[in-house]
């Protein structure tokens, strides 16, 4: 599911991005069309260091960096990034879905 949502976010797009994260907040879908506009070639490299499982819910501590190159600078810069994220069973236990990222 992090490399689903790793692969909407170098898309660039946020209908991809909701795809994967279907509980994208407002603010997120904001922070992201504003970087989206900023950015070129983004690369969103992350890593879960950290899992938790608790019946059919997962915690999952990710880390990584967003790298892209600046559309009014030229230069490339790294935002590094660590979030939480929330995983959940799909009913009759066909996979899980990207419930919460924090």
């Amino acid at each position: 599911m992090i490399a689903d949502y790793a692969r909407a976010v170098e898309s660039r797009d946020l209908s991809e991005v909701r795809r994967a994260y279907p509980g994208l907040t407002p603010a997120q879908q904001q922070g992201w069309k504003d970087l989206f506009q900023s950015a070129r070639k983004l690369k969103a490299s992350l890593t879960v260091t950290a899992v938790k499982v608790v019946g059919t819910t997962v915690e999952a501590i990710v880390t990584g960096v967003y790298e892209y190159d600046n559309v009014r600078t030229g230069r490339t810069e790294r935002l590094p990034v660590t979030f939480r994220a929330i995983l959940v069973a799909e009913p009759g236990g066909w996979g899980w879905r990207l419930a919460t990222v924090r």
